[in-house]
């Protein structure tokens, strides 16, 4: 059998986890048709990075026993982090092996990595949803496992707001992409009927104490944040600390997670996944998540690692699950052959622990899933959050 060290050949390795003492056979192509995975995900660069590592690594263990092929796995390590993400791309992708690049749960890192995969003409599975550069590229090479935010947004401004066109704020990060998002939702919402919209930018620290009297201004009755994580943190200590959130719903739909580590001043948000949602597979699958931290993450490092599984963790989980699924079916290899097993694909609704059954869109290579509007209730003490669910949009 392949011990760990024979089975992960890389420029790193996977830290802290053993992967399954798994026999690796040949296969019928011979030497020439081992499998690299190139893992993007930055170790321990905050809860996000983590999670999604910690999702990958679940399903190397949960599906790596399907694979009859020799298997790679090049990874971020803290000794390579330095390297720029376009140039660490190149590295992963390795020649005469087939290769697939997994990862990349911040937009920025994953529009890098999306650049790279069109131009090598490598299969990348993206956690996130679609790239910030999306409709530069085409995404015959890109398949996105994470929520359509853009959609997500559209469906819960409409279920929220359908009958209520009451004042709206949007509050927006200064980077470009936040930009250009304000502006597509600024127009969406017009579209939707709203009338009294506003836009305020997040420009500097002191900005919390700016937003704070905007709003007793303007007494906005929905606040929309597209904002990092950082400004969103920022935004709800302000909001906390002055009692001005009651009466305002405080809504997020781009890429903020609000269901990582209670930082976000949410009222509601949009969530494909969440850990106490009343499904069979669903515990089952976060009692195995629990088991797998405490194996294989020690005490000392699990102050980045949430009690419970989140969205983060589950897309992770599920495109590298599906990932190695559709390699142990394939009889044939390479990219094509990949993109036409995933183009239309469909999961039935207890493999992707959802109400309804899910599907690969063959023009948008989109994961087509279930969105819950929810809202998150954070226990600081366990670390662990849980969800009232609004229903489905």
């Amino acid at each position: 059998m392949f011990n760990r060290r024979d089975v992960i050949k890389s420029i790193g390795v996977l830290p802290a986890v053993t992967l399954p003492d798994v026999r690796f056979g040949l296969g019928a192509q011979g030497k020439n048709s081992e499998i690299n995975i190139g893992i993007i995900s930055e170790p321990n660069r905050c809860i996000k990075s983590t999670m999604e590592r910690l999702g990958i690594e679940m399903a190397l263990q949960d599906y790596g026993t399907c694979l009859d092929r020799p298997i790679s796995v090049s990874v971020r390590t803290k000794e390579n982090s330095h390297i720029p993400t376009k140039q660490l791309c190149y590295e992963l992708i390795k020649k005469n092996k087939d290769n697939y690049i997994i990862g990349g749960v911040h937009p920025i890192t994953s529009s890098i990595v999306a650049q790279v995969s069109q131009e090598k003409e490598t299969l990348y599975f993206n956690t996130n949803s679609q790239p910030l550069n999306a409709s530069t590229l085409n995404n015959k090479f890109i398949f996105n496992w994470g929520i359509d935010y853009r959609t997500a947004t559209y469906r819960m401004l409409n279920a929220l707001c359908i009958d209520d066109v009451s004042p709206i704020m949007i509050v927006h990060s200064q980077d470009y992409q936040y930009k250009k998002y304000t502006h597509w939702l600024k127009a969406m919402c017009i579209s939707i009927g709203f009338s009294d919209i506003e836009t305020f930018s997040i420009c500097s620290f002191k900005s919390g104490d700016h937003l704070v009297d905007r709003i007793r201004i303007r007494k906005p009755r929905y606040l929309y944040l597209a904002t990092s994580n950082n400004d969103s943190a920022l935004i709800g200590s302000a909001l906390v600390d002055t009692h001005i959130a009651q009466g305002v719903t405080v809504i997020s739909g781009y890429k903020t997670w609000s269901d990582i580590d209670g930082q976000q001043p949410c009222s509601a948000f949009p969530s494909n996944w969440f850990h106490n949602h009343d499904l069979d597979a669903v515990n089952d699958f976060s009692v195995r998540y629990r088991t797998f931290v405490n194996r294989h993450h020690p005490a000392s490092k699990q102050s980045r690692v949430l009690n419970a599984p989140n969205s983060v963790f589950y897309n992770a989980y599920m495109a590298m699950g599906s990932l190695l699924e559709a390699l142990s079916q394939r009889e044939g290899l390479g990219p094509y052959s990949m993109i036409d097993y995933f183009e239309g694909r469909t999961f039935s609704a207890r493999q992707r622990m959802q109400t309804s059954k899910a599907w690969i869109d063959p023009n948008s290579h989109n994961c087509i899933q279930d969105i819950y509007r929810v809202s998150p209730q954070f226990d600081a003490v366990n670390r662990l959050s849980t969800y009232k669910v609004h229903g489905q949009i």
